[in-house]
């Protein structure tokens, strides 16, 4: 009976808290705009193998049927006797079966072919490159979370030591040992201090609607999994060619420009004949139990030769190498852009872990000051603005010190989303 008592409490302690792992995984099933690259993968796929079914043999079959209302008759005057006869059925039916199979298109259907599988390689990697940019985002606002979180508890810290610097003021007072002004400011800098909770508490609350956008699900908090700053031992030049190799976007971009050199080759087809092989085969009821089936079929071979187009065909041409070359010049300028996103993202490693160092120590320095400066203050031998600094002191150093690891564990995931991976262990295979 405890053990159920322990695990209901437990779990109603624990409602709504999601590690950041959850966040993507509910982010990844509820986001309608990955739902919809998923949607267009899947599309995608089925052009591609329509386009390929232009390869094969294309067989259709057709059947009429017809009703009259009466028998077809012709009358003949035979040495003055009119005679009728019948010159068809009443009830008459034609099934037709026919086959075209393309023998030569000068390179259409294969470069269409080829465009084909490229736009579903590149629906693949839009949906990547959505997931990534989905998880990267979840990523911030999770870590928006944590950084509110913490703000939040540093600042009822600073209430609270706040608060009872204040009794201990008002202690003093009543023993003549320090005048109604100190209590005052005291008072004064307490109900600032509950002003900055007040003010973080609402940070917090719409970091954690910020999240709850973006995974679709209702979140009360979340756990700490900031990862502890380390000096980055990469290479930047490395990080960098890894990059321009791996990165989602230049992938995509490439990719867009072997589909214009297909589409290129796909407008000089039009510069050459189209051959295609038929075959037809037709059946109709027999008239006067004459047998038809089997009698009437045809092959054939039919050539298709656009000779002159007034330049369209050129034009065409044209258009589409220099799309080609436009999209070559795109992406010199994204693998810049790349570069420089890079190099931007290792400094800021390097300078987040730097801050991170140097406040680390000075906030093992603000505590021992805070202590000294309390016990001072409790014996009536330093001035409240002094113990108030003192605070102040300490407050910005934690304050400094979670704003470095926020910029760190920022940085850090930018950094993966631009080298196309999920951790640097993927880096060193």
């Amino acid at each position: 009976m405890i053990f159920f008592i322990i695990l209901f409490l437990a779990s109603t302690l624990y409602a709504d808290v999601y590690s950041l792992s959850d966040c993507i995984e509910f982010a990844k099933r509820n986001n309608p705009v990955l739902r919809a690259y998923y949607q267009r993968k899947q599309a995608t796929f089925f052009s591609r193998k329509s386009t390929k079914a232009f390869l094969y043999p294309q067989i259709t079959g057709e059947f009429s049927f017809s009703h009259l209302n009466e028998t077809p008759q012709m009358s003949v005057d035979f040495m003055g006797t009119k005679q009728d006869f019948e010159i068809g059925s009443q009830n008459t039916y034609q099934a037709k079966l026919s086959l075209i199979q393309p023998l030569f298109t000068g390179g259409k259907l294969k470069s269409a072919c080829k465009i084909g599988d490229l736009t579903y390689r590149i629906s693949n990697m839009g949906y990547r490159f959505a997931e990534s940019n989905l998880i990267l985002s979840v990523k911030m606002a999770y870590f928006g979370a944590i950084l509110s979180k913490n703000f939040l508890k540093i600042r009822k810290e600073a209430e609270d030591f706040l608060k009872e610097n204040l009794e201990v003021s008002k202690k003093l007072f009543n023993q003549g040992r320090v005048s109604s002004y100190d209590v005052s400011r005291n008072e004064v800098a307490w109900q600032l201090s509950k002003s900055e909770r007040i003010e973080a508490e609402n940070s917090f609350r719409i970091a954690l609607e910020n999240l709850k956008k973006l995974t679709g699900i209702q979140i009360e908090d979340v756990k700490d999994e900031f990862k502890e700053p380390q000096k980055l031992e990469y290479d930047v030049d490395l990080l960098v060619d890894f990059a321009l190799k791996n990165n989602l976007q230049i992938k995509i971009k490439k990719q867009e420009i072997k589909i214009q050199e297909f589409s290129t080759l796909n407008a000089k087809s039009n510069f050459f004949p189209q051959i295609y092989l038929g075959a037809g085969y037709v059946y109709e009821n027999p008239h006067y139990s004459v047998e038809q089936w089997g009698k009437n079929w045809n092959v054939f071979v039919n050539l298709n030769w656009n000779i002159f187009s007034s330049g369209r065909d050129y034009y065409n041409v044209k258009k589409q190498n220099n799309e080609k070359l436009a999209g070559l010049s795109e992406l010199d300028d994204l693998k810049q852009k790349i570069k420089v996103a890079v190099k931007s993202e290792i400094f800021n490693l390097q300078s987040s872990y730097d801050r991170y160092l140097s406040h680390l120590k000075n906030l093992e320095t603000a505590k021992e000051n805070l202590k000294i400066a309390k016990e001072r203050y409790n014996r009536g031998i330093l001035s409240h603005l002094e113990l108030k600094d003192a605070q102040v002191s300490l407050t910005s150093a934690e304050i400094q010190k979670i704003k470095a690891i926020y910029d760190f564990n920022v940085a850090r995931i930018k950094l993966l989303n631009l080298l196309g991976v999920r951790s640097f262990k993927e880096v060193e295979k």
